[in-house]
C-alpha cells in the first residue's frame, strides 16, 4: 500500500485523526458545489494542506 497516509504513518510516524479520506473528497466537494455550504470546503483544505506537509517531510527524509 503506497497511499500517502500509509507512507505518512511509517515514514513520519503519525496517523491522521478526524481527516476526510481522500476517496471521499470528490463527494464532499460536489456537495459543496450543489449546496454552496462553504463549511464543507474547510475539511478538504485541511486534508490538502496535510498532504503538502507530508510530501515535504517525506522528501526531506529521503534527501538525508
Amino acid at each position: 500500500d503506497c497511499r500517502l497516509q500509509t507512507v505518512e504513518r511509517y515514514v513520519c510516524g503519525r496517523r491522521r485523526v478526524g481527516d476526510v479520506p481522500g476517496a471521499q473528497i470528490p463527494e464532499v466537494y460536489h456537495r459543496f458545489v450543489e449546496t454552496g455550504d462553504a463549511r464543507l470546503v474547510a475539511p478538504i483544505l485541511r486534508h490538502n494542506a496535510q498532504d503538502l506537509v507530508t510530501v515535504a517531510e517525506v522528501l526531506l527524509k529521503c534527501l538525508g
